[in-house]
Parts: C-alpha cells; structure tokens; sequence
C-alpha cells in the first residue's frame, strides 16, 4: 500500500525535475562538507527563500525596467532563486537515500520548508500588487490579491485531507494544474511581475488554477470526512480502491494543518489589506 501511495504522489512533473536536477544535487552534496548534510536542505530553502522574496519585493518597489534588455534578464534572475525550492527537497530524498540521518532536523526541516513556500507565495503577490498599482493597474491589483489569498490554502485543504485520512494526488498531471502548483505558479507569476506583456494572462491562468487544485482538495477533505472510519480506511471514488493511512501519518497531517491554518488566515489578513491599499493609491492618482 505504501508503494501506491508513493506511485501516486510521482507525477510526470516529478520525474522530470529528479531527471534535470539530478546532476546538481550530486554535485551539490559532493562539495558540501558531510558534517553539514543533515541541515543542507533547510540552508538551501532559507537562502532561496530570501533571495527570491527580495527580489521580487525589490523589482516591484524599484519598477524594475520592462524593456526588451532588462525584461528577461528579471526573469531568469527570480527563476534561479526559485530553483532552490525544487532543490532543497531533491536534495533531502538525496541524503535520506545515502542514509544521512536527518532524524534531529525533520521536524523543523518540514517546518521550515512549509513556511518558506508561504512566504515566497505571498511575496510574488505582494510585489504583483505594487508593480500593477504603480501602472494604475486596477484589475491587475485585484488579481494579483484574489491569488494571494489562494495560495495558501492549497497546502492547507492537503493536509487537512490528509488527516482525515485522505491521500490527495499529486497535482501537473496536466497543463492547467501544472500552473497550480508551487514550480508552476512561481514560473508564471515571476514572468508576469517581470513581462508586462504577460501580466494579465498569467495572473488569470493562475488563479484559474489554483481555484481548481483547491476544489478537488476540498472534495477530498469531504471525502475524508465522510468515509472515514475506524481502521483508517477511505473508499477512493475515482478507482474505487482502498487507500489506507496509518495513525501516525493521519497525527503528522493533523499536526501540519495546525501550523496551516494560522499561517493561511495571516497570509490572507496580508493580502487583503495590501490589495486594498493598493486599489486606494490607484485612485488617488485619477
């Protein structure tokens, strides 16, 4: 049952970033004295966390230029930040195949990596939300708001379905969910706050597919909730076959969700006041 649960939650998407980053995690780990392996992971997502958040923070605040020469050059420089949020994980499976005894640091290590992806998520929306109201971007602003209040709930919806019992897919099985997820919303959001050009499509394409990964999550946690019993056993409806999930990986999820919620709930409270003030410099200028 184990390896089912694993089958599923490896994606086409998955493979491809264990195939194109495979080399650098070798190399990686290969220069990285072996003392520091258990906490290289967590270095790898608190530096990529930073500079991708600055960054984006600074090219919103600066207005970064939006011509031919520079416009790329702004995008590719977030993208390889971003890259350290596929690395860091790369890296872990890495070590833990190597058998690095990580044991001392899993707990903060997923910790850490579940707050950096928030924080990452709700800098692109923030920068989005400056860069459009500096260009008087109303409809923009109000999008690029709307998905800083998706973000979060992704990860949440997962782990509340998750202890509830619920095994939830791995979303980029196809083009539209690959834009809801983390690799595919930082790609698209990066080149919007980057690409005036794209601006508009990406943030639409990107909410659109946040809105669908949270509507089939929120179906899986009304499946758990309604399925669930006693033996931890939940009746998948699309192939009609048993998924179970053992007490301690139900406890863990739960224990995620605790940390979700609260970290969601800010991360809203954030976005709705920043695209509010936002809107309100907009109309000032008119």
């Amino acid at each position: 049952m184990e390896n089912q649960r694993s089958s599923e939650r490896n994606s086409p998407l998955r493979k491809l970033k264990q195939t194109l980053l495979g080399p650098l995690v070798e190399q990686l780990i290969n220069l990285t004295p072996p003392k520091f392996w258990p906490v290289l992971p967590d270095l790898i997502t608190l530096i990529s966390t930073l500079g991708f958040s600055f960054d984006a923070l600074w090219q919103a605040v600066h207005e970064a230029d939006d011509n031919d020469k520079n416009k790329w050059l702004n995008f590719l420089d977030l993208i390889a930040w971003a890259v350290g949020d596929a690395l860091d994980g790369e890296v872990a499976r890495k070590l833990k195949a190597m058998g690095v005894d990580r044991s001392n640091n899993q707990i903060s290590g997923e910790l850490v990596d579940t707050l950096s992806d928030r924080v990452q998520e709700l800098a692109i929306a923030l920068a989005l939300m400056i860069k459009n109201a500096k260009q008087g971007d109303q409809l923009g602003t109000m999008i690029a708001g709307f998905i800083g209040l998706l973000n979060p709930l992704t990860s949440t919806l997962r782990a509340k379905a998750a202890s509830l019992g619920q095994t939830v897919p791995e979303t980029g099985r196809n083009p539209l969910q690959f834009l809801g997820t983390r690799a595919g919303a930082a790609f698209f959001l990066s080149m919007a706050l980057t690409i005036k050009e794209t601006r508009l499509p990406a943030e639409l394409a990107t909410a659109a597919a946040k809105l669908s990964v949270i509507r089939d999550r929120f179906k899986a946690v009304l499946i758990g909730k309604k399925k669930r019993k006693s033996s931890f056993d939940i009746l998948d409806e699309d192939n009609n076959q048993a998924t179970q999930l053992t007490a301690a990986e139900m406890i863990k999820a739960e224990k995620r969700f605790r940390v979700l919620w609260p970290v969601a709930l800010v991360s809203g409270i954030i976005s709705v006041i920043a695209s509010i003030y936002a809107l309100r410099e907009i109309s000032k200028k008119r």
